[in-house]
């Protein structure tokens, strides 16, 4: 019989033969530089308070996009832009992923690195789209621009290194990324052709489902990684395909809307990644949960 003695030290481990002094995980820890923090919130805060003077009617489309158009008109909505239902909807998705992915850098920046990348993605489109065009409609653009630039360089951890990724979770996003990319380029295609008398074009529509089918791709794709935030992307891409398969299935003939098998099809890809990624995310910290102590007792 073997006995196992008590651990004689509690505590963090210190430096062999020295006096009781800082930890090895304190000594690599940086201090918290005050006055960037309180930089970087004020930046969140007028990027937040921009987007939502500029976008509020905009993000109100994904939680109405699944009425009847009948039902929005009693209610108020004009009659003659419910054939912007859809394309308001995928419009909204986007625009709302993003506002959400600045907001959580309020706390915790460090921890929201997927987040972070992800608004960068749906930026660097939109600016790629006006160079492309030549052309800005709204000076005001540059504001957010500039506060997202300014977030980036003064965020405490701007990269992050993959180290592991959930392989069912990636499966599924490669998955739904397939039929999405296929519509995102058929949409820019719309967006590049020749004018439509709806305006879709004028107004960037086409562009905009683009740019929802592109958040949900790469949002599932950061989903299924170890990256920091990573759960929220995750939501983020079951979330648009959900709302934007319900909006498809009750507005089947508008423009942009997807065919109904595949709107339901959505549906179901999201909730199962989302269920998917709660998953990985579990048995990502039993691999990491730290080992238990040994306590006194037997063994053979």
């Amino acid at each position: 019989m073997v006995v196992l003695a008590e651990p004689a030290a509690r505590g963090p481990a210190r430096f062999p033969g020295g006096p009781p002094g800082p930890t090895v995980g304190c000594m690599l820890t940086s201090p918290v530089n005050r006055p960037r923090t309180v930089a970087l919130r004020v930046v969140v805060a007028l990027f937040l308070a921009a987007g939502l003077l500029g976008l509020n009617v905009v993000l109100l489309f994904p939680l109405i996009g699944w009425l009847p158009a009948a039902t929005l008109v009693q209610l108020g909505y004009p009659a003659e832009d419910t054939h912007h239902l859809v394309h308001g909807a995928g419009i909204g998705v986007g625009y709302s992923a993003l506002l959400l992915c600045v907001a959580v850098q309020l706390r915790r920046p460090a921890q929201r690195v997927a987040p972070l990348w992800l608004g960068a993605f749906l930026l660097a489109g939109q600016i790629l789209f006006d160079l492309v065009r030549w052309s800005i409609d709204d000076p005001i653009w540059f504001v957010p621009y500039g506060l997202y630039a300014a977030m980036v360089l003064l965020h405490p951890r701007r990269s992050a290194r993959i180290t592991a990724v959930h392989r069912p979770a990636l499966l599924l996003a490669v998955a739904g990324a397939v039929p999405l990319a296929v519509y995102g380029v058929l949409q820019l295609r719309q967006q590049f052709g020749p004018v439509d008398p709806t305006g879709h074009v004028d107004a960037n529509h086409y562009y905009g489902m683009a740019a929802a089918a592109g958040v949900t791709i790469v949002a599932a794709l950061l989903g299924s990684t170890d990256l920091p935030g990573r759960l929220l992307t995750a939501w983020i891409a079951g979330v648009a395909a959900v709302l934007l398969g319900v909006s498809s299935i009750a507005h089947p003939g508008l423009a942009s809307a997807w065919p109904t098998g595949w709107a339901v099809a959505a549906v179901a890809w999201g909730g199962t990644y989302v269920a998917l990624a709660h998953r990985s995310r579990t048995a990502t910290g039993r691999r990491r949960a730290p080992a238990a102590a040994p306590t006194a007792g037997t063994a053979d």
